[in-house]
Parts: structure tokens; sequence; C-alpha cells
């Protein structure tokens, strides 16, 4: 046991002298980040990365940081944890609050430890926020926010002043955003409750407007904040969004099959049956609840219903429900992987390989991504027993690979000034920037409902006009008989 406890001793005081003989720092040494859609095999890459170069796995999936309800946030299995270490999984209470700052120092504490230990830290997980809140430096703890955490407990939040504003409409909110922060208002849209929220308890919390720090961590960039990682390599899981699709909806199904309506109903008798029956509303905006699944399956959960064919109605469409918001959630990955990191400008260079057809997965996605780290990372005496010559590199396997192009940046990001707009054509619809503004108004659906506006408004001219000319014809007829009498 001392011999082991030295060794480990020895191993860390190496690394940590060559950070200082050197002048290096953590942000000095490789990272791989894997990206990628969810269902797309993000984890199955990075398992498959950490198993031959000697990584470990940090989890950047908000909803699996979270103790238990494996099934409906799809952790890795108990004998996948055992190919790797992996980091910030399953450690937090369910009902607890974890914000984006909370992982941002948790994280960078895993990526020193391992870096300690001569191990290539790996991130993977589909909350891309959180993966951009370890690539740039864009995020300004507040005060109460400074204080110090562990690997095993988070900040506490002011659950007096949370209570205060979950009750609030979100309309109630906006007004209070505008008065206390009217350029962060003007970013929002006033339906974007968690947005809002957090804002303001910014404020509250820092006595800072949250578009003044904002500004101060990105300069006149809409996204932005200087690069932490510049040693890192972005691998991004592509599939067909067809076959993606498919996926996404057997993988709902074998939750099914696998005992996801038990894990709901567990969940819901501990947490959500006491607010209905006191009265309140479910709560799906806090901690493990906005995972997709609770929300959807909410009126099989709450409703009373006798009728077995009317409860499996109800099952089906839930099911039904989690397939289309899980459909959804992976193009908005998609959108916000090409949007805020493929197309920054000041990023880094985002690599994809495709997982369509698994029976050829080493040839489309493992071996390109192997291929790939021996010449995108630089990595001198980081990981132990891996660099530029070492034998993982020197596969067979790997000689007729063709090197993988950085993804093409596009320039059609949306930076036009956010403006507030409303549509009061397309029933009081929000529009925050130019260029939103601008595809709306050109776009067929409020074409059609305008012209559709503009006959019932030619129609009402015309029933008026006629109005009018029936009154004048019926007032000049009276004015002839009243002239008639008179004489």
């Amino acid at each position: 046991m001392l011999l082991n406890l030295l060794a480990r001793f020895i191993k860390s005081h190496k690394v940590s002298s060559l950070f200082n003989i050197n002048k290096m720092s953590m942000y000095d040494g490789p990272i791989v980040v894997v990206l990628g859609a969810t269902g797309a095999g993000k984890s199955k890459l990075a398992l498959d990365i950490a198993s031959r170069v000697n990584g470990e796995i940090i989890n950047a999936d908000s909803m699996q940081v979270y103790k238990g309800l494996d099934i409906v946030t799809n952790k890795v299995t108990p004998e996948e944890l055992k190919i790797c270490e992996h980091h910030l999984i399953g450690f937090l209470s369910p009902l607890q609050e974890y914000t984006v700052i909370d992982f941002q120092r948790q994280a960078l504490k895993a990526i020193e430890k391992i870096q300690c230990r001569r191990k290539l830290p790996i991130i993977c997980g589909g909350t891309n926020y959180y993966i951009e809140a370890i690539l740039w430096k864009f995020l300004t703890p507040t005060n109460k926010e400074q204080l110090r955490i562990d690997d095993t407990s988070v900040r506490q939040v002011d659950d007096n002043s949370k209570k205060e504003l979950e009750v609030l409409s979100s309309t109630e909110l906006y007004e209070i955003l505008d008065k206390v922060d009217p350029k962060r208002a003007l970013s929002l849209h006033p339906h974007d409750r968690r947005k809002i929220i957090r804002s303001i308890e910014v404020y509250r919390q820092s006595g800072q407007k949250h578009s003044d720090i904002l500004k101060l961590q990105t300069g006149d960039q809409r996204i932005g904040g200087p690069l932490l990682f510049k040693n890192a390599c972005l691998i991004y899981v592509d599939c067909d969004r067809e076959i993606l699709n498919e996926r996404i909806n057997k993988r709902v199904d074998k939750m099914v099959e696998t005992g996801l309506i038990d894990e709901l109903k567990l969940f819901h008798e501990d947490y959500n049956k006491d607010r209905l029956q006191s009265g309140l509303q479910a709560d799906y905006e806090r901690g493990i609840f906005q995972s997709i699944g609770f929300k959807e399956f909410h009126d099989y959960l709450t409703k009373e219903v006798s009728d077995n064919n009317e409860r499996n109605v109800l099952l089906n469409e839930s099911i039904e429900r989690m397939k289309i918001s899980t459909r959804q959630y992976a193009k908005y990955q998609r959108k916000w992987i090409r949007n805020r990191i493929v197309n920054r400008e000041n990023g880094l260079a985002v690599y994809a390989v495709d997982s369509s057809d698994p029976s050829i997965w080493d040839k489309t996605a493992l071996f390109p991504s192997l291929k790939l780290l021996h010449t995108a990372l630089q990595w001198g005496e980081w990981v132990e027993n891996i660099n530029k010559t070492s034998d993982i590199f020197k596969l067979d396997e790997l000689k007729n690979i063709v090197n993988i192009e950085p993804m093409t940046a596009e320039s059609n990001t949306d930076l036009s000034p956010r403006v507030k707009r409303v549509c009061h054509i397309c029933n009081g619809q929000i529009f925050i920037t130019d260029k939103e503004w601008q595809i709306h108004i050109t776009s067929k659906r409020h074409k059609k409902i305008q012209a559709s506006q503009k006959r019932k408004l030619k129609n009402t001219v015309n029933i008026l006009s006629n109005h009018e000319k029936q009154l004048q014809k019926k007032a000049k007829e009276t004015l002839t008989e009243s002239t008639a009498n008179d004489e």
C-alpha cells in the first residue's frame, strides 16, 4: 500500500515538475472533445478512443450528472464504466440545482487531475453549452458562485429567491429583467424563462448587469471569449438524419422495454405527486426533471384512468411525444454545433466522422479518429505510453484511411443586431434579430396569413362601402319623401 502511494506521488510530482520547468499549464495539454447529436454514437467513440490512448472521460451531459434515472438519461452501462475512469457522472441529487459554472469549475479541476496522472482527458456529452464553457473563457462567476466546491458538492442556490421567480409568469419575469437590464432583455425571447431567470439572478447576486458581464467577456463578438485549450481536437460524430431519427425511435422503444415507465413512476411518486396534491403544477424546469421523458409522460403519470384501453392510448401518446421531443432535440444539437462551434470566429477546427452504418464503425468512425489524433494533437510527454511514435498510430488499418478535412465554417451565422420585433399579423410572434425578422416576413406562411387578412379587410371595406351607399340612398329617399310631403 505504502509503495503504491509513493509511486503515485512520484508520478504526480514528475508531471507537476514538468509543468513548472517548462512553464506549462494544463491549458497546454492535449484534450479530446467528442460532439454530436443524441443517438449518434458519442459515448461509443469516446470509450473506443479512451481504451486505446490511455484516456479518461469527463461527462458533459447536464442530465447525466444526477444520481439514478439511468434509463431516462441514457447513462453508460456499468460494464462501460469499467473500460475507463469516468468523471462528473451520477454524483448529484436529482433535485439539486447545477449550473454551467458549477460544471465549468469541476470539469477544469478534473482535467488537471487527469493530466497529473498522465492520462488524456476526453470530454463527451450532448450539452454543448457545457463544452463551450470548457473550451472558451466566457463565463464570470457571480459573488455567490465564487465559493470553493469539491468533487462531491455543489453551490447551494438561494431557494427563496428561486421560488419567488418561478411562480411569476414569463411576462412578469421579462418585465423585471427589462427594468434591471434592458440590454439583456432585448437579446432574449420573452418566453425563454430559464435564461431570463438566470439573468435576473446574476443581477441580484452580483449587483452587475448580465449584459455588462457578457460584454466584458466577449468584447464586440456575439459569441466569443478567449480560447482556453488550443491543443484540443474536436470530433463531431455525424449521422444521416433519416437514420438518426430511426435510431432515436428504436432507442426510446428499448428504454420502454428496459423499465423506463417504472423509473418515471417512482420519481413521480417521490416528487411531483405531492406537488399536484398540494395544488401546485408538476415541476419540469429544475434538476433532472428537465430530462426528455418527464414532461412527455405527464398525462400518463397523473391522470386517473380506470379503462385499460384509454390507459394504453395515453401510454402510446407519451411514447410518441418522447420520440418527437428527442428528434427535435437532436436537430437542435446539430444546429447548435454548426452555429456556435463550427462557425465560431475564434474557434477550433472540428472534424466529422460518420456513424450512419454501425457495421463499418471502425472504418468510418474509430480509425479516422485515431489517425486524426496522431496529427492534430501535440502529445509531448503529456500522456503515459502515448506519443507520435506509439504503436496505436502504426496500425495497418490506419494506412488506408483518408485524412479527415475540418468542417467548413459557414458565413450565414446570424450575427445581425438584436432588435425585438412583433408580428401582429401572425398572432404576436416575436423575433429578436434582423435576420429572423427578414426570414419571417418573406416566408410562405406569413405571406399566406397576410394575404388572407388583406382579403378579409378588403371584404370588410366592400361591406362597409355598400352599407354606406345604402345609408346614403335611404337618406336621399327619406329627404325626397320629406320634400314631397312639405309641398
